[in-house]
Formats: C-alpha cells, structure tokens, sequence
C-alpha cells in the first residue's frame, strides 16, 4: 500500500487543528482519538488522513449533540 500524502509532526498537526500547543496532541493519541506512527522512540509522525478523519468525527459529533445550558 503506498501512501503519497507525507507524514506530519506533532507540530504541524496541532496547527492544522487550531491549537497552540502540541500537548493538546498528545492528549488526543493517550485517548485514542488519533493514532500516530512512531518512527524511533523520538520520532512520532502522523497521516494527514488520519488528522482529517479526527476532525470530520469531531464535526458529526457537534452536530448530534446540541448545545444544552446548565440552569442554575
């Protein structure tokens, strides 16, 4: 199976999801929302295809749970 998309760095992963930081990343593989490929015990990569699929399962889950404020 040949992959044509390069893998990303946890770096380029947190931007093109909109965080700050890569921790948020980290936090999203130790979940098991995204999985990631390691390289070397150092080099931890991630496919661009895997990163979409995150978002488009983030995407449907906003849009079967509507917003419900607490009443206090």
């Amino acid at each position: 199976m040949e992959n044509s998309l390069p893998l990303w760095n946890r770096k380029q992963v947190a931007h093109a999801l909109g965080y700050a930081g890569t921790k948020s990343i980290a936090r999203l593989v130790e979940r098991g929302e995204l999985p990631e490929v390691r390289l070397t015990s150092q080099a931890l990569r991630y496919r661009p295809e895997d990163v979409e699929a995150y978002l488009q399962k983030k995407q449907q889950k906003v849009k079967k749970e509507p917003f419900k404020p607490t009443l206090y």
